[in-house]
């Protein structure tokens, strides 16, 4: 039998989910920035 610390209900499962694909979509809009940022710096050094 698998040790369960807690219970978990599915519903929870699939809100920490959510959360987590948000963070996903968050992060790669966050690295597109970051390149966007970096790109328009770069065309300024020139």
């Amino acid at each position: 039998e698998p040790d369960i610390l807690f219970p978990v209900v599915p519903s929870e499962i699939e809100a920490v989910h959510m959360q987590l694909v948000e963070c996903g979509v968050r992060i790669m809009e966050a690295e597109a920035h970051l390149k966007w940022i970096n790109e328009e710096y770069l065309k300024e050094d020139e």
